[in-house]
């Protein structure tokens, strides 16, 4: 009777179907509890995002009563080094030159 591979994947839903039957009081159980998960955690993000406004609000009052320095407007130069860098980097580099033919002479 069982003799395909198919009439075997048949049966075996059919009992599953039939045998495990899926129990409800579980699923909303877990489906409570992931809800009250979520809520707590919508509690929480509600709770930062008032506080994160309120400090907003703070350090802009303090801002304009100059009790804070506004912040500083980001300049587009690029860190570019000064002639003592330079300078510093052409010795460095005679340095290690001189090195080397030393310790292989």
């Amino acid at each position: 009777m069982l003799d395909s591979t198919t009439s075997k994947i048949i049966a075996g839903l059919v009992v599953h179907k039939i045998f495990c039957k899926p129990n409800k009081e579980l699923e909303k159980r877990i489906k409570e509890q992931e809800e009250r998960e979520q809520q707590e955690l919508d509690r929480e993000f509600e709770k930062a995002n008032r506080i994160s406004k309120e400090c907003d609000e703070l350090i802009a009052g303090l801002k304009a009563k100059g009790y804070l320095k506004p912040d500083p407007q980001p300049d587009n130069k690029e860190d570019e080094g000064t002639w003592k860098d330079t300078l510093l980097g052409f010795f460095g580099l005679i340095g290690m030159i001189l090195f080397l033919v030393w310790l292989f002479s």
